[in-house]
Order: structure tokens, then C-alpha cells, then sequence
């Protein structure tokens, strides 16, 4: 019989009481092929000789190839998804109403590994979206490969590419829009030519012109600031490279050298290094208007190097305006010329920056401050010296270096830094602390004028007084663990001295009333912080409620504050995930090996999605899914079996296929609620007791190349799926109940699926499916029915329980 892959079929006439004719069953070819969701295999296959017209949003299978049939949008969006950067070329007319959208491209390589659009027939879609990786653009010059409103959205990190491998590629009322600036953008002209409306980019987004490459652009705009008229290439513009230009169509006007303006502000500055004067840089035309978008720069009359200049060349914005900032360390007077390198036009005005002599600090009214100026010498509290320096005039002295000293022997006191500059307002700022007591006089000098500031601060640093054994504290959090030798209990040390105050520097140890070994303890001692905080963590694989005592060893000091853990004994549940049991340590997706992850006589309880290993043989211990999934994988077709009971809601998933079967056996049914997943098969089912599945299940087809055998259940047993749960057959799929019995709830079609009643006692009842959904167009073949047309025989399949258990278009589906 001729396959019914590209045929539409309907029942025109049915059986009725005492008609003794057959079915009767009409073929009619159709010219396309309706598609929706993620295609199992290339478009070309899926859609055959015919066009493909979208019903919904379509994802491609992401394999590579070259595709020739054309796409109808008809208003749904078409995703090109090259997973992850399989070579691919679509030939075909993509036309819209709809939206076209390239996703799952590779982020590193160049763009010949991602999807190439080619072709003899223009692409039309209302819009176009690219979210990742690079695509080639190779339609016959003058044929659109991209239309509509076109926006780019750079992942974070890395980088997206539109590349021409041929001019005039993207319709001339496109508009390009890049919406983030957390990746890169690049519109690869390669040395080619194209025309549209509106180009938005974010800053530090290009286009790379090649070798000659020309983009003419109505409307353009480049980090929100839109761009006048003119032509912009690398030598004057950040967001163009290669040896091409960006072109703005519209009369273009220079700057006029006598009517534009260079000004200082202020004009004079100290010679310092830190002080500035602005330099504002206003282009004005002959009819005295503002031009933006030139580029400027800047210089000074003086010797290279001397005068600092910030930024090298700016771009004069839609007020005409550029600014820049300068500062020196060398008097005298600095002449600013200002050139519109676009036009090549130097500005005849120009600014004057006089740098004066920084004057000497003076050593009466200069300032050494400390707070606080008395302090505990534990090595821990710190005392903030401040040096203000001040002119003559009392005003602040930037720029000088100021050296600190104590006057207590070498190593005595702690100063953070040997010397430091001081800032805009003369403040050098230090730290100091000690661990010996006494009174430390502290005083600055400005090395660079060799003046020594005559105020000096004082630090008296005190005796570290001992911890109070009765008002220090040991706490822990929490108090009882479970003692599988890993659970932590915090114990916290406070040291407080005989006013309640903390104190700082002092070393403490922690000791547990059990023999050692039994409790693992962090660390042999610790130092108390400023706040007289000291942190230890205990562990211990052995149940008892032990005492644990601090201990300051810098003073001899036992507190009399313990602290007790009570340390259980462990559940039988062990908590797992892919990230606790890896079973490939070097790869983490690698899944899981439960029976070894949860041990004899324990189950388990999964605390984050949880996937088998294509070798683990399956897995017999009990599972919570706990709200979390469960992926079993059979690795394209390694036989399995999953014995063990899950309960607890959550999802779960298999992903079998291949030569092997999964077999959902044992004697404790499956309780577990949620969603229920069969992406490629055979699985049989074959519980002894209870349910094999629950909750809402879909059963999927194909989803490996090397394996691309239908998802299939089987049946191994009666009554294996709860009579609550509705199925949803997508594209694809099939029931096997081989010969055995089963009630369910509703049935959905999504795509092309089968029914087999493989043997001869075969029975199915599902529940009243008249509302389920069941797309248009699509097939239920029942295939191998010992039953009997005008009823009787040994097996059936029932909808609900009476005549109305389907439509007349559900009936009309099925063959």
C-alpha cells in the first residue's frame, strides 16, 4: 500500500446495524504539509515534496544538511535551531506573515558551522530574532535572505554574527536592532554591500566591513546616540572595522575652523597630577549650527607626554559638543588646538591652561589626626591616622608623598603603607595598630618637599585584657546533627572581658569531653576577631551528646560556658542529586548510579534533578521525588530495569530507545504524582502490583539518530498505568498492549501515532475523550485488531461509555 506520509484520508461511510459493507476509505494528495513543535528529523524529510505551512510555533531538529522546501509562517514563528552547530543550509522561501527566529548555534568557531540561508527565492517574514552563534547569509545577489524588524540579542559572554557571503542580502526596509550590550554584535559585511532603513546597535557592538564593504543605512544609532549624515569607516569611528564604510545618506557639512569653539575651565590648575581643567570642544558649521558626529581630538603645544590627555579623540555629540579632561605635573602655560579629523579641519580657537607651582605644605598648620587614640594592642583593633596638608594659605596640598613613623622601635607598631600621595583635598589616610601596650607618637612628613609636620597624633595602646571565664560564651548552631560524618554543628566563641567587652587577638582552642577521634574538629585554634568572635565546625560518625570547652590559651584562660551537640543516628533516606553522586566525576551530566548513591536498605530522596546512567543496569531502591525529576536514561538502548517504588510529586522522565527495553517492574507499585515523560522506547511496563505510571503522561517518537525506533509502551502485565492519567500521543508513538488489559483516562493526538493489539485478548479502555484535544489532519492507526466490525470478538477499545465517547472528527482520524 503507498504510504500515507503526504496523503489527507477521511471516513466517508462507517459500518451501521445490518449494513454488511466494509469501511469505505477516500485518498486525496495533498500540496503541503502542515507542521508544529520540535521536527524529529530534517525539514526536508519531514515536509517531503510539498511545502511546509506552520500551525503552530516550529522548532527544527538542529541536524545539519542542506533543506530545499519552502515555509509558510502563516503567522507562527519558524525557529532555525542548529544545535549547537551543525552545518545547515535552507534554501528554501521562508514568508511570512510570521516570525523567523535562529537559535541553538554554536558560540565559538566561525560562522561556516552554523546555518547558511540560500537559495533563488526571497525570504519574507515579518520579523526576524537571533538569540546565539553566527548565520551565513548566501541568497542570489539582490535576493532578500533577511526582512522585517530584525533583532539580535548577544547572550552574555559571546557573540552573534549576521555574515553576507553576497551584497544586497537584507531587505532595503529592514531595520537591525542589537537589544543588549552584555555580548558581542558583529553585521560581517565580507567585503560586500547592502542597503536598509535602520541600524541601532549598542556600544562596543560593529559592523566589520572586510575588504571594502559598504553599508548604506538610513536611520543610525550607536549607544542611543543617532548619527548625521556622512561616512563613517575605522579611522573615525569605534563601531566600524575593515577597510569599508558605513554610509548615512544626506548632505554632510564640516565644521567651520573659525566659528567653533575650544574652552577651559578652569584655566588655571595646579601642576599636580590630580587636578583638571575641562576642555569643551563645540563644532559649529558656517551658518554657526551644531555638527555631530565628527570625530575630534586634542593636543597641546608642550612636549609629549607633558600635558595628559583624556579621552585620545572623541565624537561630537547632537549638541556639537566634545569633552575632554587634561592635567600635568609641569608648570607653565599649555595651548589646546582642537581638529575635526572627519573633515580634516583644525579649529582656530583655541584654549589655554595655565599650571601653576604647587606650593610646599606647611608644617604648623598641617594636620595628623588619630581615632580612636586609645586602643586594645591585641593586633587586631586599628587606630585611622589622617594627614591633612595644608599650603601657607591653608588651602589643601595634593600631589605630595607623605611618609608615617612611630616613634617606638622598628616593628613595634603596624603601618599600613610605607607612603602615600595625597588626594584633591591633601588627605593621606593610614592605619596603625600594635601588640604592645604604650603610648606611640606618630609623625608625618611630605618627602616630596622634605617637610615634617610639627603636629604629631598620639596611640596609647593598652594592656589586652584576659577573657572573663564567666562572661564569654560557647554556643552551637544546631545543637543536634546526624552523625554520618559529614553533618556540621557551628560552635561560636565569644570572648568577653570583665566589663562584657569583646576582645580581639586572642587565641582559642576547643575541646570535646568525648575520647579523641570521636568528634573531628576544624582547626587546633583560632584567633577571636574584633568582634571576640572565634568559629569551629565539629562533625562526628558517632552517636552521644558530648561537651565542648574553649579555652583562651593566651591567657590560660577555660571558660566555664560549654555547649553540648547531640549528635543521632542517621535516617535510612539518603538525599541525592547529579551534583552529590556524580558517577563520571569529570562530567556531572553524566547521571547517576542510584543503587550505589543509595546504599542496601536505605532509599532515597532526591534533593535535585537526578539522572541514571546509560550503565547502571536500572535501580532497585525506593525514590521520593521530593518536587524534583527523575531522567532514566537508557543511553540509546542499553536494557534496564527499574524496579524500584517512586513515590512523592515531581517529573519524571525516560529517555530509552534502541535494541534495549526499560522494564518498569517490581512488586511495589509506582505512587508518585506530577507529569510522567516517555521520550523514545520500548518500555514495558510490568509492575506485579500497583501502578507502573501516574499522573499525566505523554508518550513522544524518535529522539536519536542511532536509534530511530518509534516511543513505544509495551505492556508486559494487566492494569499498568493509573485509570486517572490522561495520555497524549505526539508524532510518532505507539501503544502495545499485547494481549493484556488496561483502563485509563483520556487520550490526545498530537501527531501521527499507532495503537497496537498485538496477540488476542488485547483491551483498552480509556475515558470519555470527546473534549481531548486531537490535532487537525493527524492519524490513530489501530493496527493487529482480532475484532470484528459489526462488534464481538476478543478485543476492543473503548471511549468512555457511551456513543459519544469521541467526535465524528476524532472517528474520522482513525484507521
Amino acid at each position: 500500500m503507498t504510504s500515507l506520509e503526504n496523503y489527507k484520508w477521511q471516513i466517508v461511510a462507517k459500518n451501521t446495524v445490518g449494513n454488511t459493507e466494509g469501511p469505505v476509505w477516500t485518498f486525496s494528495t495533498i500540496d503541503r504539509r502542515d507542521i508544529s513543535g520540535t521536527l524529529t528529523q530534517s525539514l526536508d524529510a519531514t515536509v517531503g515534496a510539498g511545502p511546509a505551512r506552520l500551525v503552530a510555533n516550529a522548532t527544527t531538529n538542529g541536524g545539519g544538511g542542506t533543506m530545499a522546501s519552502s515555509v509558510n509562517l502563516n503567522g507562527f514563528q519558524f525557529t532555525i535551531n542548529s544545535g549547537n552547530g551543525n552545518a545547515s543550509s535552507y534554501n528554501g522561501a521562508i514568508t511570512g506573515p510570521g516570525t523567523l527566529r535562529i537559535s541553538g548555534c554554536r558560540f565559538d568557531g566561525s560562522w561556516p558551522s552554523d546555518p547558511r540561508l540560500g537559495g533563488t527565492v526571497a525570504n519574507s517574514p515579518d520579523g526576524v530574532s537571533m538569540d546565539s552563534g553566527h548565520v551565513e547569509l548566501n541568497k542570489t545577489d539582490g535576493v532578500d535572505a533577511l526582512a522585517g524588524a530584525i533583532s539580535v540579542i548577544p547572550p552574555s559572554g559571546n557573540t552573534v554574527r549576521i555574515h553576507l557571503s553576497k551584497s544586497n542580502q537584507i531587505n532595503d526596509a529592514s531595520t537591525i536592532t542589537s537589544t543588549t550590550a552584555v555580548g558581542s554584535f558583529y553585521l560581517e559585511m565580507n567585503g560586500f554591500s547592502d542597503t536598509i532603513l535602520g541600524l541601532d546597535i549598542k556600544t562596543g557592538h560593529q559592523v566589520d566591513t572586510g575588504t571594502g564593504g559598504v553599508l548604506t543605512v538610513t536611520n543610525l544609532t550607536v549607544g542611543g546616540a543617532v548619527k548625521g549624515p556622512g561616512t563613517y569607516t575605522s579611522s573615525n569611528s569605534t563601531f566600524v572595522t575593515g577597510t569599508g564604510s558605513v554610509v548615512v545618506p544626506g548632505a554632510t557639512t564640516p565644521a567651520d575652523a573659525g566659528r567653533s569653539t575650544v574652552e577651559a575651565s578652569p584655566g588655571s590648575v595646579v601642576a599636580d597630577g590630580v587636578a583638571t581643567s575641562t576642555i569643551t570642544v563645540t563644532l559649529f558649521d558656517a551658518t554657526s549650527a551644531v555638527v555631530p558626529g565628527k570625530a575630534v581630538t586634542l593636543a597641546s603645544n608642550r612636549a609629549a607626554g607633558t600635558d595628559t590627555i583624556t579621552p585620545a579623540s572623541g565624537e561630537s555629540n547632537a549638541s556639537g559638543v566634545v569633552t575632554f579632561t587634561v592635567k600635568s605635573t609641569t608648570p607653565g602655560d599649555a595651548i589646546f588646538t582642537a581638529t575635526d579629523t572627519t573633515d580634516s579641519v583644525v579649529i582656530t580657537a583655541t584654549a589655554t591652561v595655565t599650571y601653576t607651582e604647587i606650593p610646599p605644605a606647611d608644617a604648623g598648620l598641617s594636620t595628623v589626626v588619630a581615632s580612636p587614640t586609645s586602643l586594645c594592642a591585641d593586633g587586631v583593633h586599628a587606630s585611622t591616622v589622617t594627614v591633612t596638608l595644608l599650603n601657607a594659605s591653608s588651602l589643601p596640598v595634593a600631589g605630595k608623598t607623605v611618609a608615617l613613623a612611630s616613634d617606638r622601635a622598628a616593628g613595634t607598631d603596624t603601618i599600613t603603607t610605607a607612603s602615600a600621595v595625597s588626594n584633591a583635598s591633601g588627605v593621606v589616610t593610614f592605619t596603625v595598630k600594635s601588640t604592645t601596650p604604650g603610648d606611640a607618637v606618630l609623625t608625618a612628613t611630605d618627602t616630596t618637599d622634605t617637610i615634617t609636620v610639627s603636629v604629631p597624633a598620639t596611640v596609647t595602646f593598652t594592656e589586652n585584657p584576659a577573657a572573663s571565664a564567666g562572661s564569654s560564651t560557647v554556643s552551637a548552631a544546631p545543637s543536634s546533627v546526624v552523625a554520618n560524618g559529614s553533618s556540621a554543628s557551628t560552635i561560636t566563641v565569644t570572648l568577653l572581658d570583665g566589663s562584657d567587652l569583646p576582645l580581639a587577638g586572642k587565641t582559642v582552642t576547643l575541646a570535646s569531653s568525648r575520647e579523641a577521634g570521636l568528634d573531628t574538629i576544624s582547626g587546633a585554634s583560632g584567633v577571636s576577631n574584633i568582634s571576640g568572635v572565634v568559629t569551629f565546625t565539629v562533625i562526628s560518625s558517632t552517636v552521644g551528646t558530648p561537651e565542648f570547652t574553649a579555652t583562651d590559651v593566651t591567657d590560660g584562660v577555660t571558660l566555664t560556658s560549654t555547649t553540648t551537640v547531640s549528635f543521632t543516628a542517621p535516617s535510612n533516606v539518603v538525599d541525592i542529586s547529579n551534583i552529590l553522586y556524580p558517577w563520571e566525576p569529570a562530567n556531572t551530566d553524566a547521571g547517576v548510579k542510584i543503587d550505589v548513591a543509595v546504599g542496601v536498605g536505605y532509599s532515597g530522596r532526591l534533593v535535585g534533578t537526578t539522572k541514571t546512567h546509560w550503565a547502571s543496569l536500572g535501580f532497585t531502591r525506593a525514590l521520593d521525588l521530593n518536587g524534583n525529576s527523575l531522567i532514566i536514561d537508557t543511553g540509546d538502548g542499553n536494557a534496564m530495569s527499574a524496579s524500584g517504588a517512586i513515590s512523592g510529586n515531581g517529573l519524571v522522565r525516560v529517555n530509552a530507545g534502541g535494541v534495549g527495553i526499560l522494564h518498569i517492574s517490581g512488586a511495589v507499585g509506582n505512587s508518585y504524582t506530577g507529569t510522567t515523560e516517555i521520550n523514545k522506547g520500548p518500555v514495558k511496563l510490568e509492575k506485579t502490583s500497583g501502578n507502573a505510571l501516574n499522573g499525566t503522561i505523554t508518550v513522544s517518537g524518535a529522539m536519536s539518530n542511532s536509534f530511530p525506533g518509534t516511543g513505544t509502551l509495551l505492556w508486559g502485565a494487566n492494569h499498568q498505568i493509573n485509570d486517572a492519567s490522561n495520555l497524549t500521543l505526539t508524532v510518532g508513538s505507539s501503544l502495545n498492549f499485547n494481549s493484556y488489559s488496561e483502563t485509563l483516562g483520556t487520550l490526545a493526538i498530537t501527531g501521527d501515532s499507532n495503537i497496537y493489539l498485538t496477540g488476542s485478548t488485547s483491551i483498552a479502555h480509556f475515558a470519555d475523550s470527546s473534549a481531548a484535544a486531537w490535532t487537525s489532519a493527524k492519524q490513530l492507526i489501530i493496527r493487529e485488531w482480532n475484532g470484528s466490525p459489526t462488534g464481538g470478538g476478543t478485543e476492543a477499545i473503548f471511549f468512555g461509555t457511551s456513543a459519544s465517547g469521541l467526535s465524528a472528527g476524532q472517528i474520522a482520524q482513525i484507521g
